[in-house]
């Protein structure tokens, strides 16, 4: 089947690791940047492409994306781009992370971001039927007080639709962001945390514990852990899954040897991903057809996951009420 053609929500994906490659090549070539100017996709776009680690994974944003957007223009240029790609997917609802510290740490102002990023949720509902929601990511590795100042500093130009802490799980217990989230929680923000990916099913645990969070990005390695497991099924944490990013950094061996069949079976709620599009060359859409071909899944499979998704999105009951119908409906008219 078509899967392109299926409604679609998106939970997990990077402002910063998924503005489309075409953009990123039209900034290389303006910077002349002569090594990274060819008409070629750069060398970790290869299907079987894996990185060493998380810090190769992340040297790419230095390499592209932190080189190449360095003003508000391209960054409004990038974020519009970016939701066009999701809005022909036929993705109808988006929750993406940007980090105040991308802007802030090249002089640039992230109060800025935030009001462009904000200006375009009205303009893609009005035009495209895509429902964007702004997620505030917060690095690990970096000092909390930094994330609580930039919070409170967003806060205080108006809401925030959610927070998300990001990157090694190794490098920044999640403990250390509690006044964060506290704070977050109190604004009435969406809380919820990268775990399980870099590290083990601690970090699961410990995100769910001591963040109170109900969504959990990748929680791959809960499958280590019966305790984990059993918490992420009895507590309803939806976990979002993302088979070729964990594939490609080395969390898995292959894609089949991801646990998502066993977190089914486990009573885990599951929604899949692309995470950083431009760096491992997918789509929604292609991990949806990756899905297809190495589990057997279809239409009715990730119907479920995205009305799972859908009971934790920030819509109002109407909005909610008409995806669903959607959902629930093949594109083709038949039920699924």
């Amino acid at each position: 089947m078509d899967f392109r053609k299926l409604p679609k929500l998106v939970l997990h994906y990077h402002f910063e690791g998924a503005i489309p490659w075409t953009l990123i090549n039209e900034y290389l070539r303006a910077e002349k940047l002569a090594a990274e100017t060819s008409d070629h996709p750069p060398w970790h776009f290869g299907d079987e492409t894996r990185f060493s680690g998380f810090d190769a994974f992340r040297d790419i944003f230095q390499n592209y994306i932190h080189t190449t957007i360095n003003s508000m223009e391209r960054a409004e240029a990038a974020a519009r781009a970016t939701l066009e790609a999701l809005a022909r997917e036929n993705v109808r609802y988006a929750e993406i992370n940007w980090a105040p510290t991308f802007f802030w740490q090249r002089g640039l102002d992230y109060r800025d971001a935030y009001r462009i990023f904000e200006d375009l949720k009205s303009e893609f509902l009005e035009t495209r039927g895509l429902h964007v929601r702004w997620f505030i990511g917060f690095a690990r590795h970096r000092d909390a007080c930094l994330a609580l100042e930039h919070l409170e500093t967003l806060l205080a130009l108006g809401p925030v639709d959610g927070v998300d802490i990001q990157g090694d799980e190794s490098q920044g217990r999640a403990g250390k962001f509690t006044q964060v989230y506290d704070v977050a929680r109190d604004a009435g923000c969406f809380l919820k945390a990268h775990a399980g990916e870099c590290d083990g099913p601690e970090s699961v645990l410990e995100a769910v514990e001591r963040l109170g969070v109900r969504r959990i990005g990748h929680g791959t390695r809960s499958a280590e852990s019966e305790d984990a497991m059993d918490s992420l099924a009895r507590l309803e944490v939806l976990v979002e899954v993302c088979p070729t990013s964990n594939f490609r950094i080395g969390v898995i061996e292959s894609v089949r040897d991801h646990p998502l069949r066993m977190f089914r079976e486990r009573g885990i709620k599951l929604h899949v991903n692309a995470d950083d599009p431009m760096i491992f060359h997918n789509t929604v859409t292609s991990e949806h057809e990756l899905l297809g071909r190495v589990f057997g899944y279809a239409a009715e499979d990730f119907a479920e996951m995205n009305l799972h998704a859908l009971d934790q999105a920030i819509l109002d009951d109407a909005s909610k009420k008409k995806l669903a119908a959607e959902i629930s409906s093949a594109p083709d008219g038949g039920t699924l």
